[in-house]
């Protein structure tokens, strides 16, 4: 066991709404993980497809999985965030989307950099596993956005696709705003909020 699995516990908290095709599989990826964290929390935003039906019966066939699953009417993604941090254990807070698929050291490298005191937010990759034209695109531009965030010591927004954060700075710093109803920049409110006070956020 090296120091992060020793020192720092994580939560990985995912917004779910509708999410009944998507869910299988990406609880089969966080099962997968070089190092599992200490819960996932799923928090279910009024689904009505079934998609918390869906994740008991992954839950109740992998009893060994340390998975919690949460419940609220339908009120938006980043109020369900903040019922996940709420509700957590971690030291760190790791945050993904219900349709992503991370890849099996996504967990270990999201925490890693929490090593550092003086980091408190973590921006993790993403790779789009669609084949359509335009989502290729997309990604590309992601890439090259990547390539240049990595020649910086620091960075000023975190995306919450893949995002970590030290949940103590989290909750001090008044967690997402669950103002905005829908995903649509709740990410970047929180961001400048940190950015603002000159708290290190890193990309991994």
């Amino acid at each position: 066991m090296n120091e992060t699995q020793q020192t720092l516990k994580a939560s990985v908290i995912i917004p779910m709404y509708n999410a009944a095709s998507d869910i299988p599989n990406l609880l089969e990826a966080l099962s997968a993980q070089t190092v599992i964290p200490e819960e996932v929390i799923l928090v279910d935003d009024g689904s009505t497809d079934g998609s918390v039906d869906t994740a008991e019966e992954w839950r109740g066939n992998h009893p060994e999985y340390p998975i919690r699953i949460l419940k609220q009417e339908n009120r938006g993604p980043a109020k369900a965030r903040n019922y996940g941090a709420d509700e957590s254990i971690g030291e760190i807070l790791i945050f993904t989307d219900s349709d992503c698929l991370p890849d099996p050291g996504w967990v270990e490298g999201m925490v890693a950099p929490f090593n550092d005191p003086s980091v408190v937010g973590v921006q993790g990759v993403y790779q789009s596993r669609q084949t359509e034209a335009m989502a290729r695109f997309a990604q590309l531009e992601i890439e090259d956005r990547y390539r240049r965030m990595r020649k910086n010591p620091t960075i000023d927004f975190i995306g919450t696709y893949s995002a970590a954060y030290r949940k103590s700075v989290f909750m001090e710093q008044g967690k997402f705003d669950d103002r905005f109803p829908i995903a649509s920049g709740e990410d970047a409110d929180l961001s400048y909020r940190l950015a603002s006070k000159g708290l290190k956020m890193v990309f991994q």
